[in-house]
């Protein structure tokens, strides 16, 4: 998107950049995207051809022993809390045998596993900073973590987006009830279970979903399986699971009264949503849970102290959309669009010096 706004060309792999001489490349990264041996690539590719290096973190790790051992005590605390009401039913339907393979993980292998991840996410994260030329984030928490390792590279840059047409009319507009929007992925890190049992405690609701479906084996594909099924009955959700282009995303998002944003806190890393980005686009009111990921946020959309089901429902039952202010958030789109994100590559003098 900052390719096509600004005039650059965007490219997934290094091979498409053969045969040509590029001054500036622009890696997006995400550690579930990039490993450690890619960006390794990367970083030779840029030091054969003296190009310069720039980097966006959209996740930030606390390099500490205070977060790690925070993140302990919150997988601790998470083998005894309540499961979302769908994962019990879904727990219940199994054999014991399964029950008792699930949990053979123990907690100390997963402290052991936890410290492993977050020790090679924290060198690896080091690397990064060192290897580019400039770091871009989209938090002053992010900035303030990776100052540590380098106070001269790190650059704040809003999360922008992109304009797209939005719908002329609202789905309630033809059937009077409160139509309610989600889009992002369907993953155990985002609480569309709460989402469902709020909107149940709603009387004349429409959930719509665009949940598309992790294309992975294992514990993702499970859970998106387990949840598809569980809310199959529900007649009143519309649930999409395919890959959509962002302008529908968009479209489909501002034909709602609102949309929702609940996701499941994590204190151990900064990271900032881009997924909330359509919401925003699609200029129709946003309820979102506090966390991390929206906040930058605040003066803009209403966020909730939690997302429990029965706080989410409280704020739906007051909600009056023709009392709601879509002032800040059709201001927040004017000035955040791709078209007028910072010039990053124009105001650093001097080229990286490689030490690899």
């Amino acid at each position: 998107m900052l390719c096509s706004a600004k005039g650059y060309r965007a490219v997934s792999t290094l091979d498409e950049l053969e045969g040509s001489e590029p001054q500036v490349l622009h890696v997006q990264h995400e550690f579930i995207i990039i490993s450690e041996s890619e960006f390794e690539h990367i970083v030779d590719f840029c030091a054969q051809k003296n190009v310069r290096l720039f980097t966006t973190l959209h996740r930030v790790e606390k390099d500490s022993w205070i977060s790690f051992l925070s993140e302990v005590w919150r997988a601790a605390r998470h083998r005894k809390t309540p499961k979302e009401a769908w994962l019990d039913a879904s727990s219940s339907a199994r054999p014991a045998q399964d029950k008792q393979a699930s949990r053979k993980i123990g907690l100390v292998q997963k402290t052991l596993r936890m410290l492993r991840r977050l020790l090679g996410q924290c060198r690896f994260q080091r690397r990064i900073v060192k290897c580019s030329e400039t770091i871009v984030v989209h938090s002053a928490n992010a900035q303030k973590e990776l100052e540590r390792i380098d106070r001269q590279k790190i650059r704040v840059m809003s999360h922008p987006l992109m304009a797209c047409p939005i719908a002329s009319s609202l789905h309630s507009e033809k059937d009077g009830r409160i139509h309610i929007g989600y889009f992002g992925f369907l993953s155990s890190s985002k609480a569309l279970g709460d989402l469902v049992e709020a909107s149940k405690l709603v009387p004349n609701v429409s959930l719509h979903l665009l949940a598309a479906t992790p294309q992975s084996q294992g514990a993702a594909s499970e859970h998106s399986r387990q949840f598809s099924e569980w809310i199959q009955p529900y007649e009143w959700i519309d649930a999409s699971y395919e890959f959509l282009p962002l302008e529908e995303v968009v479209y489909r998002l501002s034909q709602n009264d609102v949309n929702i944003y609940l996701t499941k806190p994590d204190t151990n890393r900064f990271s900032t949503s881009g997924s909330i980005r359509q919401y925003l686009a699609a200029q129709r009111p946003i309820i979102a849970n506090r966390t991390e990921m929206v906040g930058d946020l605040e003066d803009i959309i209403t966020i909730l102290p939690n997302g429990r089901p029965s706080t989410v429902a409280a704020a739906l039952k007051k909600f009056d959309p023709a009392k709601t202010d879509l002032n800040p958030i059709i201001q927040y789109c004017k000035q955040h669009t791709w078209e007028k994100a910072p010039d990053l590559y124009g105001h650093v003098p001097n080229r990286p010096t490689w030490d690899g």
